[in-house]
């Protein structure tokens, strides 16, 4: 028997809410495990915004 397979014959055998307390957990390892995007500074933030601004702005008007 695999982990995978250990782990779902424990979890059919927990009442419901103890398989949500087992979801959440998991949703938390795998976030911890996940890498994050770094954060972008307020400048490049503005220069992403103005970028987008620029494209909408260049757009053909429908009327």
């Amino acid at each position: 028997m695999n982990i995978e397979q250990a782990v779902l014959e424990k979890l059919r055998q927990l009442p419901i809410d103890r398989q949500q307390e087992l979801l959440n957990f998991a949703e938390f390892l795998y976030q911890k495990n996940t890498p994050k995007t770094p954060l972008h500074s307020v400048k490049g933030l503005c220069a992403d915004l103005a970028s987008e601004f620029r494209i909408q702005n260049t757009l053909p008007i429908k009327g």
